[in-house]
């Protein structure tokens, strides 16, 4: 499979996907666990926030990002506060999920910061299997750097995260052309 997928890991959608949500993604993988892997596609913003979900969410026009094609109707997040309860630690400053009572109580108690956390609306998932096969066909192009920053918007720009030259002209590529 080349780089070992790891929680933490990134993949990067190369044209080869055909499957729509996923052109010009980059997920991140959260959680493995046993035959299943789950992520977030961390670069596709929606046009809606979290309080369009959560009516009383405490905090106004927070983003809500498309995280994936499954359990659409479920609201997952991302954060850096490792002492939430039941939250899974995806690497050494990043976490997944836990306790969104506790989570709101630390935002209006300002424990943590809106800017640490990022919500998302379903995820993505794979068996083990099912992911290998598609980076064994090139749809995916893994990354391990322990130093790219979830929370940075030039990591959120797939142009500026894809760095394989065969890519270049893929880069400025619309999702449709024939809109043009």
């Amino acid at each position: 499979m080349g780089t070992k997928i790891q929680n933490g890991s990134f993949l990067i959608s190369t044209p080869d996907i055909n499957y729509d949500i996923f052109f010009k993604s980059i997920v991140i993988i959260s959680n493995i666990e046993n035959q299943e892997i789950i992520g977030f596609i961390i670069n596709k913003k929606t046009k809606f926030f979290v309080q369009d979900f959560i009516k009383d969410f405490p905090i106004k026009n927070v983003p809500l990002y498309v995280g994936g094609p499954v359990e659409t109707n479920s609201i997952f997040f991302i954060h850096k506060c490792e002492n939430i309860d039941n939250c899974v630690r995806i690497n050494s400053n990043l976490f997944f999920g836990g306790d969104f009572k506790e989570l709101i109580f630390k935002l209006e108690r300002k424990e943590i910061k809106i800017n640490d956390i990022i919500f998302f609306v379903g995820y993505s998932g794979w068996s083990k299997n099912q992911l290998k096969e598609e980076i064994i066909k090139k749809y995916w192009i893994t990354k391990n750097d322990k130093y790219l920053d979830l929370f940075t918007d030039n990591l959120k720009d797939w142009s500026e995260i894809i760095d394989d030259s065969k890519y270049y002209l893929w880069k400025n590529f619309p999702k449709n052309p024939s809109l043009n």
